[in-house]
């Protein structure tokens, strides 16, 4: 018995279509669309899930140590996750006790959730970077669960499948098949959601602040009455967050490139974002991650740090940069400085799970990963650890024969299928019915083999 989270109504029709038996449904809902109930499933809006909008349950036969490593696993990621919620919401909590409440609740919902519709799947749309989200993930796991985590990769009409979020990248509760190449390029471009970021700054501002200044201006008295709160706080927080970058990038004091000097590139995710949140573990903290690398640095490299071009104020609070200037052998560039010759210069990257990590082997460069990327296990690509030693960036050589071993055996955990709607683009013809019964047959068969594989390892054990 399947949890569908995060799909919307196409897919549900494409898991049914296989046969699939759907026990629980939480609903991505299109704007002007009513939430679908079919009958016989338990279902819940995906917006009243991100934000803990759920009946209180109490569950009296939850085992209390379940609750507790659930708690002990989750609270690190609930805790940013719903910090992240709450911004994009803009209704901040005031203690630090409604974000214990809240997670608390959930542990009740979900164990309940799953008891009252003998669940023995979840599968999701996406790796879990909502804050209810990581709750019902460990919930799931701790009651001997499958979760099936989709993720939707960069190469076109095809996404990643496991079943442990750590495990990205590294695939090893992944199932091999054939797999879909992974195309590969020695001179990258700027991958497609980071279209649109360049233009005339002035002119960008004015478009910028006569829309939010309008929006504000418009909702303002609503806001007084009683109406429209999330509106009017969203327009002061951007008009805020657009102040904040203007001032920074007018005022603050940027370092330069300097020819000849050794350096490794590191360029900063944009936050909040899965990529951080979930995937970076306790390399969200993108400053820790820099601390640690100087540490292990000659003293004559330095370590260029760029800012995402995307970035807002949000996440870059005053604290950031004073923390930042106390390293030594830091460079705080420009974020129109560009990438690809800040990497192409550079005696190697150091990255979170950053998509810059890719261009970079693809360019023949090696790669230190702090977190859970998609690439990490291949030639070329060095996991951080406490024993790391930067002998294996200064002895790199690039084989090309091994990288591409790599690669190919990365694409073997790759299925077709479109799991996230910002992809559609990258697909010619995409056809929404097909995509859900291809995502859905994918969904059973990894099911399976996962359950083959069980049962063969259960055989293996009691002979």
């Amino acid at each position: 018995m399947y949890l569908l989270a995060g799909f919307d109504a196409t897919m549900f029709e494409g898991f049914k279509s296989q046969g699939c038996e759907i026990g629980a449904w939480i609903q991505v809902v299109e704007k002007k669309h009513k939430l679908a109930r079919p009958e016989g499933v338990e279902t819940y809006s995906w917006k009243d899930f991100t934000l803990c909008n759920l009946p209180g349950v109490f569950a009296h036969d939850m085992d209390p140590e379940l609750a507790r490593r659930v708690r002990e696993q989750a609270y690190p990621y609930f805790v940013r996750m719903q910090d992240r919620m709450y911004w994009y919401n803009f209704e901040r909590v005031d203690t630090w006790m409604d974000t214990v409440n809240l997670l608390d609740s959930m542990i009740h919902f979900f164990y309940s959730l799953i008891k009252r519709n003998k669940i023995t799947h979840v599968i999701s749309s996406n790796l879990p970077h909502e804050g209810p989200h990581i709750i019902l993930y460990y919930v799931a796991k701790e009651m001997g669960l499958e979760n099936i985590l989709l993720t939707q990769s960069l190469v076109p009409n095809a996404f990643w499948i496991m079943t442990d979020f750590k495990d990205f990248g590294a695939f090893d509760t992944g199932v091999a098949t054939d797999g879909i190449t992974i195309p590969i390029t020695e001179e990258p471009k700027l991958p497609f959601y980071m279209s649109g970021i360049k233009g005339n700054p002035l002119l960008d501002r004015v478009k910028f602040l006569s829309k939010h200044i309008s929006k504000t201006v418009i909702n303002f008295i609503p806001y007084l009455m009683g109406f429209r709160k999330r509106s009017f706080k969203k327009s002061l927080f951007k008009l805020d967050q657009n102040r904040r970058v203007g001032q920074i990038m007018n005022t603050f004091d940027y370092d330069n490139v300097k020819e000849g000097e050794k350096y490794i590139y590191f360029p900063l995710h944009l936050q909040p974002e899965m990529t951080t949140d979930t995937l970076g573990h306790e390399y969200c903290d993108q400053l820790l991650a820099i601390e640690e690398l100087i540490r292990k640095l000659p003293d004559d490299i330095f370590v260029y740090v760029k800012e995402n071009p995307k970035q807002s104020g949000q996440m870059r609070e005053d604290s950031f940069y004073k923390r930042m200037r106390t390293f030594p052998r830091v460079k705080y560039l420009k974020r129109d400085v560009n990438s690809f010759h800040l990497i192409e210069g550079a005696m190697g990257i150091a990255t979170i799970t950053g998509t810059a990590g890719w261009e970079a082997l693809q360019m023949k460069k090696p790669v230190i990963t702090f977190g859970s990327a998609w690439y990490r296990a291949i030639p070329g690509a060095f996991e951080w650890n406490s024993d790391f030693s930067f002998e294996k960036i200064e002895k790199f050589s690039f084989d090309r024969r091994s990288f591409n071993d790599g690669v190919r055996w990365l694409g073997q955990y790759l299925r077709h299928g479109v799991v996230d709607d910002a992809y559609i683009p990258l697909v010619e013809n995409f056809d929404a019915s097909e995509n859900a019964k291809a995502v859905a047959i994918a969904v059973n068969e990894f099911a399976y083999e996962k359950q083959i594989g069980s049962s063969a390892m259960q055989v293996h054990n009691t002979a």
